[in-house]
């Protein structure tokens, strides 16, 4: 049936293909210290995930692959990775970015807004990346005052993890860190080579490396290495309380012309 359906989208002129629908595994990892928790295959060559809110234990993911009509919704335990339920879905659209908080301070550049941060000291910051004049800033919900300036050597859309600002830098490529609450550096990173994915949860932050798959996981605290392992994904990706990797086993032969 498969075969008849992505036969048809051909004669369509949708795609081509030679009969060989994709595949991929997604393993996923310990964040504190790279153990691999558990693997699965998935019948798709893409897929995304993301750990449901107020959901315990699952891991909830998403795959895409139209021409072979692969397109399903599959839930797994986070913990044990036993399958709950696999049902086919419609494509998923692309999600967008936080909203504009009306009382935000100051205008960012066109294509950005303002990111509210809430911290430990219960002040709230908005971030900016960029600005009209090309660099990152932050500005204290209090008076307006400019919390942080940061030049235009780090690319867009830093992540925010507690009271820090982790911003990816590429001259040397590297990961900083910045106090929200001072506005003051707190460490940088230099990577030994270039990196394609950060993320942080409130104890670490994960980057995965474009050329050798190598992932690396920081002390938030000081951007003291905490472990460095070969994890061979192709992407990398936080969700709830583990790491997930995507690996391509088999390229889907039905491409969209």
């Amino acid at each position: 049936m498969r075969t008849l359906q992505a036969a048809m989208l051909c004669l369509g002129g949708l795609c081509a293909c030679d009969g060989s629908p994709g595949e991929a595994r997604l393993e996923v990892f310990e964040p504190a210290s790279a153990e691999l928790r558990w693997r699965a295959t998935v019948p798709s060559q893409q897929f995304s995930v993301e750990a449901p809110h107020g959901v315990e234990n699952l891991l909830r993911v998403f795959t895409s692959d139209d021409c072979w009509d692969a397109n399903y919704t599959m839930d797994f335990e986070l913990s044990s990775g036993a399958l709950r339920r696999k049902v086919r879905s419609q494509p998923r659209e692309g999600v967008g970015g936080p909203a504009t908080d009306p009382r935000n301070p100051r205008q960012c550049a066109p294509g950005f807004v303002a990111q509210s941060v809430q911290l430990s000291t219960n002040e709230t910051v908005y971030i900016c990346g960029y600005t009209e004049d090309g660099v990152l800033t932050a500005y204290s919900s209090r008076d307006d005052s400019e919390r942080l300036r940061l030049s235009p050597s780090g690319t867009p859309n830093p992540i925010v993890t507690g009271d820090l600002l982790l911003l990816h830098v590429v001259e040397p490529e590297g990961l900083e860190a910045h106090s929200l609450v001072t506005g003051e550096p707190v460490w940088s990173w230099t990577a030994p080579e270039s990196y394609t994915y950060q993320g942080a949860d409130l104890e670490r932050a994960y980057l995965l490396t474009e050329a050798s798959g190598e992932g690396y996981s920081l002390s938030l605290a000081d951007g003291t290495l905490v472990w460095q392992n070969d994890l061979g994904c192709d992407s990398l990706s936080l969700a709830g309380d583990a790491l997930v990797c995507h690996q391509t086993l088999r390229d889907s032969s039905c491409e969209q012309e």
